[in-house]
């Protein structure tokens, strides 16, 4: 008899029914094939994505363009998830959303959204890259903090998240997040920079000066847009910077473009 290990780590035999799902020896022959295949054909697909976003944004009527590169990466994501390769899968269908909201909307890509765009698809090809997801790395429920003292970009931090089906800590109190950070080891912090007890550039000093959280990235969220901000946020020892008012939906491809990132060192 043939045995599979089964999700949960469960291992069982040959067509053995365990609350309906069934993984017998044909299907994983059937999933390597889809993997090789979906390896042979991926990383061609997302140079095709990266050239195709290049000339988009040197083109000023670039409507039906957009349509088919979110096409594209909605496709990307479904190979990805027949193949069983869960982080590209995820990451494209962030980034599909983002562009097919962008396209009902009609609106222009911010400067922004435009780097944050770049970034995923510069990940998306490195993942592609490693012709094999190592899930052992891959976290499936992070641990986010949010830290902002405005209610409104909570909640709207809440919102993104939760479109890639994380749910964030949050807080807009500074003593209070340091606490958190003092007794759990984040995934990803995300942190306004003008708050009135604290500002955010204090804030991830005192962030990086603790052990339990030294090493995770931060993203900085704030209404300071221009390019000084930016330098002085990851000098500061911030991961990205990501500039008030944002889509909601950036900010969900901006925090898995960096998880996943992560999970590749």
């Amino acid at each position: 008899m043939n045995y599979q290990r089964l999700k949960g780590g469960t291992v069982m035999g040959d067509d053995v029914d365990v609350a309906g799902d069934y993984f017998t020896q044909s299907d994983h022959t059937t999933l390597v094939t889809l993997k090789s295949k979906f390896i042979q054909s991926a990383s061609q697909t997302v140079e095709e994505v990266r050239d195709l976003f290049r000339s988009l944004l040197r083109s000023s009527t670039a409507v039906n363009g957009f349509s088919h590169l979110q096409q594209m990466v909605s496709g990307l994501s479904k190979d990805a998830r027949m193949a069983d390769f869960t982080g590209i899968s995820s990451l494209c269908s962030a980034l599909a959303a983002l562009l097919k909201d962008q396209i009902a909307n009609a609106t222009i890509l911010t400067a922004s959204e435009q780097r944050t765009i770049t970034q995923s698809i510069d990940l998306i090809a490195d993942l592609c890259d490693q012709e094999q997801e190592n899930k052992s790395k891959l976290v499936k429920h992070p641990l986010i903090l949010a830290v902002d003292d405005d209610a409104n970009a909570r909640r709207t931090m809440v919102h993104s998240l939760r479109r890639i089906e994380y749910t964030p800590v949050v807080t807009g109190d500074c003593q209070i997040a340091l606490r958190l950070l003092e007794e759990n080891r984040f995934d990803l912090v995300l942190l306004d920079v003008l708050m009135p007890e604290m500002n955010g550039f204090d804030l991830i000093q005192q962030i990086r000066d603790r052990d339990m959280n030294k090493a995770t990235p931060v993203i900085f969220v704030t209404g300071l847009a221009d390019f000084n901000s930016r330098v002085k946020s990851l000098a500061a020892g911030g991961a990205d910077f990501i500039a008030k008012p944002f889509h909601h939906l950036e900010l969900a491809v901006k925090a898995e473009t960096l998880l996943l990132r992560r999970a590749l060192r």
